[in-house]
């Protein structure tokens, strides 16, 4: 066992012979409270057989990249990980929503998701969400071809693997019944009227109609089985029976159905008791459920009533949050010990139209523009010439504030922000109806609820500019089709569409007011402002009046958003006529036991008398489950909470409407607009039988057609006592709120030698967008675009999907650069989603080039960038493109060096880039920015590349390269290979060469080319080929950081002259080791004899010798001839690591705030390892082409641990950030060299190198 020793009380245990401890900041700090992926002492907070459960627990959280399915087993003491992000490319959105459940057998999960939008549209609510199947296992994703709704209680799990996705038509609702094993549509079954939470019960399927329950026959038939005086939710499924709910006034009951009868089970009030399944169980929570008896095989639990439970009930999730950085805090509960928990996990761990008008009639090849020629909507993405400004909410509510009062008619200047319009005033664009005053907080929660206050798209920050936001600009996707018949052409704050279509262009809009809309946001304002008003006035035309109908009441606007969302239906004859179904709150797709919006949480409750109202707005990520004039109303009450990025956190965005006694007392009921004698919907009536031998089941709206559209004056508060009225924050155009743009552009040639070549991702002169470059360098070349195309299954046309993920943005070199997600390589289904992008310079180099890539500081995140070079070898028969894979995470606006290559032989530059990486999964972003060649004098004499591990990285320093140590963003986004200028390759000199490889390095010497690729804590197989059958360990080679392995990403070749490294310290286990030591009982130290890490089959002193032998031996040799294979013509020198302590032990106090040390026996010990591996690995690395073995202890001696003069670390306490956080127990710089023993290692290098290697 190994034991902490805490130095309140354990220092009288300790024997007096212990080495130095050192801190690692002068004053240690002490350690946070840890947030871990998983419970950190399980044996005390977990039950006791939580080894042997089969507990699972699944949860989602949503953020702007995906819908993500988090996973967590009781046997791994609730590890959390990510096993699926679920998104679909082509939306522009702050949120994906929706939801899962979990099979029977705990193993798969069924997933409904969509962008937040899709909610505010009656199509996209009803039948265009996505469906999936995650396997939980192994994260396999398997999409179904059909749309479903995005309804709150689909999808529907029962006790086995066959789950139910449903769909609304019109009149019809169509249940597709999926085997989760194999994600194969078992059964297509469409039914008569409006059934919702529909679950599978062995071969049958159970729904619910309007006051019953329904059973569906194998041809969808349906057949009441219980009448249940109201209408039934949450349906769950548990063996042969199912549980539901049924809203009575301010109550709730929960029944039991089985056998053909329903019993009542419990009741509480409405929203504090729920009825949960999970995993084929059922559970009853909320504050009402607490101490509840509940039926055989059912749990009371105590837990919020829409905690997420997991399969067998052995924890319940209160509570997620986002924060910045795509972290997730997970807020939990074990059931069984009462223990509150709390995880952190990473949600990363697992995923232009028609030319611009200026060339309308042109004929291009549309593979190789950005644009979309064949688009629908007006403005085309893509164009670099009409690029959106990207306002701050505090912009925002400034022009909202002067449109509703008739003051946005400031002049915007011709050319404003470079782009290219003529001068305007956005409210002589679009002049308001001075008749009709909308209130300031209707319109600013409108913005709120249809694009989350962006103008442009969100992925640009605030101040900086790009694409549109677009909602639906290429129609009806699946997989990636593009179907340009079913676009929705929205743009922007507003969400416009109105003349927002190509068709429309000198008709419904000029041309100038259509690219004003897409590109300033305040003409878009003024548009949404004027959709708002004739709402306002064609419902009040019809006779639609709310409450008095005087407009500065927020609430009487409740019919005209209504009409916003899904338009009014006027007068036909004898038809419906009115506002739709979708957004009468009576509607059973919304939960019918919900609070009004915002006011309460759906998670994490404190008070009991409110059930949740400590963070109402987690309603925002559920928004299915709300009508769209409630999310409007919720919003004018409570403010959009947004993230700031000058001050780095979230904010409240505007001031929120003023209610006399608080919003809730002026909202409608659920069922006001359901009246049996204005639109045939009374969920109180008998059910409705369809006359005929098939009768249509009932629902709350009695009509087959689902047609019960409301249509006359409706009056539920007095506005005078309880409704809102507006306040404004601005009034006058100045001052007006500026904004900070965090991503500036970089217009100066910063960072390149004099001369150098620049292609730039744009063939133009600039300035482009807001902060465009105007160009002060000669342009050297052309940059050009290549998408996939494929045929659209539907349609037949050719599209081209990855224009759909295809951005720009206005910041980088010279104000531009585009990015896309990165896919998987060598994947059929991502070759589609493929662009490359080719930068070639005008004339032939005719000269050895240094090439650099310009990394922006945004939208640059992969690290597996793999630039193509196409050199004079590549021109060669059969020969093929040089090729360097970098990180670009973490730059900033950075020019890096990718190396020297052969551009002789009348070649010009050329460079390609695409976004199909071996790790892509539609998440990271790769940015095409410019490119830069250098033509050298002549062929650089030396090529040298660094690769190994800690030891070549420059561990030890607390110096390195910021790219480069970085735990920002958790696993996936951590970059630990801790690079830094002081390491011992850097350090080298070549023999007469004038100074050192770094200081030639840094000069851009053209006689050099240096390149590091070395990783802390890099073991063998983290160097070799992809495809190599690793010797000794047998591990499947792969990278570290997300990076290829070090020979894959391309820096060895045949010009290679020098290589240094050092390797095989990781696989001996090195830090474990110490580790082990230092925290071990002193009384039983890691020297006795019999003493055992955990899992080594034997005693330490045995096993690591067999260890260093049959698998460290064989494994470093292999790396070694890879090196040579790879670059036949370098000199291979490998560093030996040295002893890491003095002949003489050492005895003095410890410090810190944790008690660690090694006794005499235990340096000793682990310096006899070091001399035992440098005789069995290292001694006869010298017989191999071309390697020479340098003793590391020479550099090293008299200068380790506890000599006079250390040039090694001892124990650094505590971590020195980036990579390692302050609370690590041992920091990762801990007994590596330092900058003076790196000195030392460079020097014995330097000396090797006079009897191996050239001069200079």
């Amino acid at each position: 066992m190994r034991k902490l020793l805490h130095a309140a009380t354990g220092i009288a245990m300790v024997a007096a012979s212990m080495i130095t401890v050192t801190p690692a900041h002068a004053d240690p700090p002490q350690p946070p409270p840890e947030k871990s992926s998983r419970v950190l002492d399980p044996d005390r907070t977990l039950p006791k057989d939580w080894r042997r459960s089969e507990d699972r627990v699944l949860t989602t959280e949503s953020d702007d990249r995906g819908l993500h399915l988090l996973v967590a087993d009781a046997k791994q003491a609730y590890q959390w990980r990510v096993v699926a992000s679920l998104s679909e490319p082509g939306y522009d959105t702050n949120l994906w929503t929706g939801q899962a459940c979990l099979t029977g057998s705990g193993q798969r999960a069924a997933v409904v998701y969509a962008p937040r939008q899709f909610s505010n549209r009656e199509d996209k609510m009803n039948r265009g969400a996505f469906a999936a199947i995650v396997d939980l296992t192994d994260g396999k994703v398997t999409k179904l071809a059909e749309r479903v709704t995005l309804a709150y209680f689909n999808p529907g799990c029962g006790t086995g693997e066959e789950v139910l996705f449903s769909r609304q038509e019109d009149s019809t609702t169509r249940f597709l019944r999926v085997d989760a094993r194999t994600g194969a549509v078992q059964r297509n079954l469409t039914s008569k009227g409006q059934l919702t939470s529909a679950v599978p019960v062995g071969d049958k399927i159970v729904a619910a109609g309007a006051n019953r329950l329904v059973e569906l026959d194998s041809a969808g038939k349906a057949t009441t089985v219980q009448a249940t005086g109201g209408v039934p939710f949450r349906l769950q499924a548990s063996a042969a029976e199912v549980g539901y709910q049924v809203v009575r006034g301010d109550r709730v009951d929960v029944f039991r159905y089985a056998n053909g009868t329903s019993t009542k089970v419990a009741e509480g009030r409405k929203g504090a008791l729920a009825l949960k399944g999970s995993g084929g169980n059922l559970f009853l929570t909320g504050p009402d459920a607490k101490g509840l008896p509940a039926p055989a095989g059912w749990r009371a639990l105590d837990a919020p009533a829409d905690a997420d439970v997991s399969s067998r009930g052995g924890l319940v999730v209160t509570g997620t949050v986002s924060a910045p950085g795509r972290k997730v805090t997970i807020t939990a509960r074990s059931t069984e010990t009462a223990k509150p928990l709390e995880f952190a996990v990473d949600t990363e761990s697992t995923s232009s139209g028609a030319a611009p008008a200026s060339t309308a009639g042109v004929t291009e090849d549309e593979s190789t523009v950005p644009w979309d020629v064949d688009r629908a909507c007006a403005v085309p993405r893509n164009d670099h010439r009409l690029q959106t400004y990207q306002p701050t909410p505090e912009q925002v509510e400034w022009a909202a504030n002067l449109a509703v009062q008739g003051k946005l008619t400031f002049q915007r200047p011709a050319n404003w922000a470079n782009n290219g319009l003529p001068a305007y005033s956005p409210q002589d664009l679009f002049k308001p109806d001075p008749a009709i005053r909308v209130p300031a907080q209707v319109l600013l929660a409108v913005l709120a609820q249809e694009s989350n206050m962006w103008q442009a798209s969100s992925r640009i920050t605030d101040g900086s500019s790009g694409n549109f936001l677009q909602g639906g600009f290429y129609g009806n996707l699946m997989g990636g089709e593009v179907n340009f018949d079913a676009a929705d052409c929205g743009y922007g704050a507003g969400q416009v569409t109105t003349g927002m279509y190509k068709k429309d262009t000198g008709e419904a809009m000029s041309d100038l007011q259509q690219k004003a809309v897409a590109l300033d946001y305040t003409a878009n304002i003024a548009a949404a402002l004027l959709i708002l008003q004739d709402k306002w006035r064609v419902t009040k035309a019809n006779g639609l009046i709310a409450n008095n109908g005087d407009p500065k009441f927020i609430e009487n606007w409740w019919l005209a958003i209504w009409a916003y969302n899904t338009g009014f239906h006027l007068r036909d004859g004898d038809r419906p006529w009115g506002l739709g179904w979708l957004n009468n709150p009576a509607n059973p797709i919304y939960l019918p036991d919900r609070q009004p919006f915002l006011t309460t949480a759906v998670q994490d409750y404190h008070d009991p008398n409110i059930p949740g109202d400590t963070n109402p707005y987690d309603n925002a990520k559920h928004p299915n489950k709300w009508s769209y004039p409630e999310r409007v109303m919720g919003f004018a009450a409570r403010s959009l909470v947004r993230y700031n990025y000058q001050y780095q956190r979230f904010n409240d965005t505007y001031l929120v409407g003023n209610w006399p006694s608080g919003m809730k007392d002026g909202q409608p009921g659920l069922n006001t607009f359901c009246v049996a004698a204005r639109n045939q919907c009374d969920p109180a009536a008998p059910p409705h039988q369809q006359p005929g031998p098939d009768p249509d089941p009932p629902g709350p709206c009695q009509r087959d057609d689902l047609m019960c559209w409301w249509s006359t004056p409706v009056s539920w508060v007095d506005c005078t006592k309880s409704c809102g009225v507006e306040r404004l924050k601005y009034t006058t155009v100045e001052p007006r709120p500026m904004a900070t743009n965090i991503h500036e552009p970089q217009c100066a040639v910063d960072g390149l030698p004099a001369g150098a070549t620049i292609v730039d991702d744009l063939n133009a002169d600039g300035p482009f967008g807001p902060d465009g470059c105007a160009r002060n360098w000669p342009r050297g070349g052309n940059f050009d675009l290549k998408f996939a195309s494929t045929i659209n299954t539907t349609t037949g046309k050719t599209i081209y999907p990855a224009k759909q993920d295809f951005h720009q943005a206005g910041a980088g070199f010279a104000g531009h650069f585009w990015f896309a997600h990165t896919y998987e390589r060598d994947n059929a289904a991502s070759n589609k989603m493929k662009v490359e992008g080719t930068w070639q310079t005008y004339a032939p180099l005719n000269a050895w080039t240094r090439i650099y890539v310009h990394i922006p500081d945004e939208g640059a995140h992969t690290r597996q960038a793999d630039y193509q070079i196409y050199d004079a070898p590549s021109a060669q028969p059969g020969g093929k493109p040089s090729h360097r894979s970098i990180s670009t995470m973490w730059e900033k606006n950075t020019w890096v060096s990718i190396g020297v290559f052969d551009f002789t032989g009348n070649l010009p530059g050329k460079v390609t880039l695409n976004n199909l990486t071996e790790d892509g999964r539609g998440v990271e972003d790769i940015a095409f920015d410019a490119v830069a060649f250098e033509k050298l004098p002549a062929k650089p004499a030396h090529f040298v590349v660094a690769m190994g591990d800690s030891y070549s990285a420059g561990e030890g320093t607390n110096n390195f390269y910021h790219w480069s140590n970085v735990d920002e963003d958790g696993v996936l986004k951590k970059m630990s290979c801790r690079q830094g200028p002081d390491n011992w390759s850097r350090k080298t000199k070549i023999p007469g060469a004038p100074a050192d490889i770094g200081s030639l390095d840094t000069s851009h010497d053209p006689r050099l080319d240096y390149q590091s690729v070395a990783c802390s804590g890099a073991r063998a197989h983290n160097l070799l080929k992809k495809n190599t059958q690793q010797e000794g360990f047998g591990n499947k080679p792969e990278g570290q950081s997300g990076q290829l392995t070090q020979i894959d990403r391309g820096f060895l070749d045949k010009n290679t002259t020098l290589v240094e490294l050092t390797i095989g310290g990781n696989d001996a286990r090195f830090t474990p080791i110490l580790k082990s030591c230092a925290l071990n009982n002193p009384l039983g130290g890691c020297d006795a004899s019999d003493y055992k890490m955990d899992d080594d089959p034997e005693p330490l002193g045995v096993y690591q010798r067999k260890l260093a032998s049959t698998k460290i031996k064989p494994a470093v040799q292999q790396v070694l001839r890879q090196i040579h294979e790879t670059a036949p013509n370098a000199k291979i020198m490998i560093m030996s690591y040295p002893r890491l302590f003095s002949a003489t032990t050492c005895s003095v106090e410890r410090n810190g705030w944790e008690a660690t040390a090694f006794s005499e026996g235990e340096q000793r010990f682990l310096n006899d390892f070091a001399d035992f591996f440098f005789a069995e690995v290292y001694s006869g690395l010298g017989a191999l082409p071309n390697v020479s073995v340098i003793e590391g202890q020479q550099a090293i001696a008299g200068h380790a641990v506890c000599d006079p003069d250390q040039w090694l670390n001892g124990i650094l306490l505590g971590g020195s950030g980036g990579a390692n956080p302050p609370w690590s127990v041992m920091d990762g710089n801990s007994f590596h060299p330092k900058s003076n023993g790196y000195t030392a290692f460079g020097a014995l290098a330097s000396q090797k190198l006079t009897s191996i290697y050239p001069s200079w």
